[in-house]
């Protein structure tokens, strides 16, 4: 007789034994371990409802894209066989959904112990039937939103035949018909699941052989795998040129001996490895803290440092630097020499704010200069906007960037600025009676 006993331990040197009271539920999030005790297990939500598929609403079928459809399965809902009634109503829902373009919002549950899942109900209407297909709708916590950085500036430094190249590199992988006649090259309804054939194939020879071994892949299905070749000739046509204009350099990890291993710690050969060929790396880059902001001290390498990070907020990061340039410009009103230095650091800051924006985002630039020519204007820095001027400092024109609204005529005459007529406020005249009565007081 076999008895079965279970026993629960610290996970330390003696194994301490923990009793079985003392134990609750827990799951692994990565790293961390989260409890689940029993107030949680009653805090959890159930629906208590009955198995059912309740219809919620109506929507155009536009305001459910392709990436919002969530789940791992499809079902299909047909009318119950033999009942013409059932059959009659819901082909009157779907030639209705058909016509108006619509798609129904719905809830289903599964069984009683299980959480509702939202879905969509498609028409779905052919020649030879017509049916509803339901796929699963996500959650907001479900919905995962991945922010890359813009390509834009890659792109500007990218020349004619660049861009030509990558333009056929494109077209070549276009596996859609180009012509009416022409069939589509591995079209999903033609193309068979190679792993599916060799295990159907599999299990027909166990069947009829069972003492056999299991045969290798059958030649069709492995023909299944190779690249048609009216895809490998448009690749081929393309492949010399961009390896010419794109070429790739395979990097040989150096392997270490033993004179690596017990070299001298003062000699050349033991340096430290540099970062990505940075010949330029100094201990300041060491000990420098992460940047997450754009600060007054060390505005221009702040921005760069932002922009260069992980999946940069191009817009959010301009701002920073526009609110930084707005806070140096209050400051230009002190004079001294402190003046020359900030009106300098202002110019440094637009000088690579108009570079970074000249290749990402041309309108962000531009109207941060429009609401600057205000802010110039209303404190009669007229200083700033010649050197401005003489920095060619002025709106992103459409020469220099396509994406630009703004014409170069536009742009010149931006830069001229209407000084505003400010009268000198007269001096306040003393009042006669006003200095008796002082002297009388005194």
């Amino acid at each position: 007789m076999i008895i079965s006993e279970t026993s629960y331990h610290r996970n330390d040197d003696a194994q301490t034994a923990v009793n079985s009271d003392e134990v609750i539920p827990g799951y692994k999030y990565g790293t961390t371990l989260v409890p689940f005790s029993d107030e949680d297990a009653q805090m959890q939500y159930h629906s208590n409802s009955p198995r059912s598929l309740s219809v919620l609403g109506f929507t155009k079928s536009c305001n459910v894209s392709h990436q919002r459809r969530a789940g791992d399965q499809v079902l299909v809902i047909t009318a119950q066989e033999g009942h013409e009634a059932a059959a009659v109503a819901l082909s009157s829902l779907i030639q209705a959904l058909e016509e108006l373009d619509m798609v129904a919002i719905t809830r289903r549950i599964y069984n009683k112990n299980s959480n509702p899942t939202m879905g969509v109900l498609f028409p779905d209407i052919t020649t030879n039937y017509e049916c509803l297909i339901w796929i699963p709708l996500p959650y907001q916590e479900d919905v995962r939103v991945y922010t890359f950085p813009p390509l834009q500036h890659i792109i500007e430094k990218l020349n004619d035949s660049e861009i030509q190249i990558m333009d056929d590199l494109i077209s070549s992988m276009d596996l859609t018909c180009q012509e009416e006649d022409d069939e589509e090259v591995l079209a999903p309804v033609g193309v068979l699941n190679p792993q599916l054939q060799h295990y159907f194939n599999t299990l027909t020879h166990r069947a009829l052989h069972p003492n056999d071994p299991i045969p290798p892949p059958a030649t069709h299905v492995l023909n299944i795998l190779e690249t048609p070749m009216s895809v490998c000739e448009a690749r081929d046509k393309v492949a010399s040129s961009l390896k010419t204009l794109f070429p790739t350099k395979k990097i040989v990890k150096a392997k270490r001996d033993s004179k690596d291993l017990f070299a001298s710690t003062d000699g050349k050969s033991n340096k430290k490895s540099k970062k990505d060929g940075n010949e330029t790396m100094s201990a300041s880059d060491l000990t420098r803290s992460l940047v997450t902001h754009v600060t007054t001290a060390t505005p221009v390498k702040d921005f760069l440092a932002l922009l260069g990070g992980e999946a940069p907020d191009f817009n959010l990061i301009c701002k920073q630097l526009a609110d930084v340039v707005l806070q140096l410009i209050d400051g230009l009103g002190s004079g001294g020499g402190s003046n020359a230095a900030m009106m300098t650091k202002v110019i440094d800051c637009l000088t690579t704010f108009r570079q970074e924006s000249c290749s990402i985002d041309p309108s962000t630039y531009n109207k941060f200069l429009s609401s600057l020519k205000e802010v110039v204007t209303s404190m009669s820095l007229s200083d700033l906007w010649d050197h401005v001027k003489e920095s060619r400092l002025g709106m992103i024109n459409s020469e220099e960037n396509a994406r630009s609204s703004v014409d170069r005529a536009a742009a010149e005459e931006f830069l001229k600025l209407e000084q505003q007529s400010q009268q000198p406020a007269p001096a306040p005249q003393v009042q006669n009676d006003d200095v008796e009565d002082l002297l009388d007081d005194m």
